[in-house]
């Protein structure tokens, strides 16, 4: 399947791209030409922009931020906070295709994948980098990749409310994503996506919506000791969150990520 079949499950192109303020957004041509078709079709789709204009319209930022796609040589993706960057590698746009077909499932499924393991990779390097933005206090033994992973699965259970099941998707991408040996997909390990923190985004998701994510509990990702928490879990990281985004919000807005 290629990349623009999948690419039918990401946001449609807005009419007209709005004005941005605080997030930026750049593409950046590869060297590797089989990478020219990610760029093209991920712009003609216009998901960097989709993205960014829905936290633009939303968050103040202190300086501009730039989210970008460019070639890495590596198939994952970094946040910069001296240059104020938030980049996604060609390579792991790469990598997201290969396993989202891994085992030939029907297309509809290879979409769902693909669209939101992206989605929530790249939410996550943005929420890894307000966290230097805004100088914000983690708790102690918290990290600033594991708050992008909470912000990134907060806003997708805020899309669930919203009609876009997308987080369902990227867990199970992640999921099969860990179970190949050898793939040679650098993101989990650059970012401590292992089993625990799959378990940790199952639970907002199901405690978000148990019905979209029963299947997280059935299929053992999520202890059945720990679901019922899960509601509460996620009233406790949403309030956390507007605690943290408040502050930085234009008027009259709420964060997905701070939506309980």
């Amino acid at each position: 399947m290629s990349i623009a079949a999948l690419l039918l499950a990401l946001a449609a192109p807005a009419a007209a791209p709005p004005a941005m303020q605080g997030f930026r957004v750049q593409y950046r041509a590869p060297h590797n030409a089989d990478y020219t078709t990610y760029m093209d079709e991920l712009k003609r789709e216009r998901f960097l922009e989709s993205v960014a204009a829905d936290l633009d319209a939303t968050l103040k930022l202190p300086a501009p931020l730039t989210v970008e796609l460019a070639e890495c040589g590596h198939s994952t993706a970094r946040h910069n906070n001296t240059a104020h960057t938030v980049t996604i590698c060609y390579e792991l746009v790469d990598a997201l295709l290969a396993i989202s077909q891994s085992d030939r499932p029907a297309p509809e499924r290879a979409q769902a994948r693909f669209s939101g393991a992206l989605t929530y990779v790249l939410l996550a390097e943005i929420g890894a980098a307000l966290v230097s933005e805004y100088a914000l206090t983690l708790p102690l033994d918290a990290s600033s990749t594991q708050a992008g992973s909470e912000f990134a699965t907060l806003s997708l259970a805020s899309a669930e409310r919203e009609g876009e099941p997308i987080g369902a998707g990227a867990l199970e991408l992640f999921t099969l994503a860990l179970a190949i040996r050898d793939s040679g997909f650098e993101y989990p390990a650059d970012h401590g996506l292992d089993h625990v923190r799959l378990e940790d985004m199952a639970c907002i998701l199901y405690g978000n919506s148990p019905g979209n994510h029963a299947s997280v509990v059935s299929g053992g990702l999520l202890p059945e000791a720990r679901a019922p928490r899960c509601a509460e879990e996620v009233v406790t990281l949403a309030k956390r969150w507007d605690g943290y985004l408040k502050p930085h919000s234009r008027p009259g807005t709420t964060p997905a990520a701070a939506a309980p």
